[in-house]
């Protein structure tokens, strides 16, 4: 059971470093290490040994704890790895979100419609807007005036792109 020329490696046991001999019951790791260990040294018991031995080494592999940790660390850095990339892709799908929507909205911002500068300003409350054309109505009589007001405040001008300046029209209108 111990380790021999034929093994290809070193039959000493890695923890007493002697040679563990045929007759001598011993564990070979499969791991990197590939050392030889007596069992009596890994306080494995000859019961155990036999049964290990005898129905589990047949299908299973035998690591030592180092080489049993050197490959859990492996697996958590394969786990983080696969992680790593799973938000790698997701950011890069957010970004692209991102951009297209960058794109779209410089698009609509680049050439400003009345009814944008409008919505903008009666958003955020800056100060009147300059571009937005003059809607202009000219009432018979200060009656009719009043009656305009009322119903151009409904509407909301600013809503549909355009400024009201009753005052002017009026006198304009009485001016002629």
């Amino acid at each position: 059971m111990g380790g021999t020329e034929d093994d290809g490696g070193d039959s000493l046991c890695k923890i007493c470093k002697h040679e563990v001999k045929d007759n001598e019951h011993g564990l070979l790791c499969e791991g990197k290490c590939q050392s030889w260990y007596h069992i009596t040294c890994l306080g494995i018991s000859s019961q155990l040994y036999k049964k290990m031995y005898g129905e589990i080494l047949k299908i299973l592999i035998w690591m030592c704890p180092s080489c049993k940790k050197q490959l859990k660390q492996l697996m958590e850095l394969e786990t983080c790895a696969d992680k790593m990339k799973t938000l790698c892709d997701k950011f890069a799908n957010i970004e692209g979100k991102v951009n297209s929507i960058s794109e779209s909205v410089e698009k609509s911002f680049s050439k400003p419609t009345y009814s944008q500068v409008a919505i903008c300003n009666k958003q955020f409350s800056v100060a009147k807007p300059v571009s937005l054309p003059n809607l202009i109505i000219k009432p018979k009589n200060k009656q009719d005036l009043q009656k305009s007001k009322q119903d151009i405040e409904k509407i909301k001008p600013v809503d549909i792109g355009v400024r009201i300046n009753t005052k002017r029209s009026y006198q304009m209108e009485k001016s002629f």
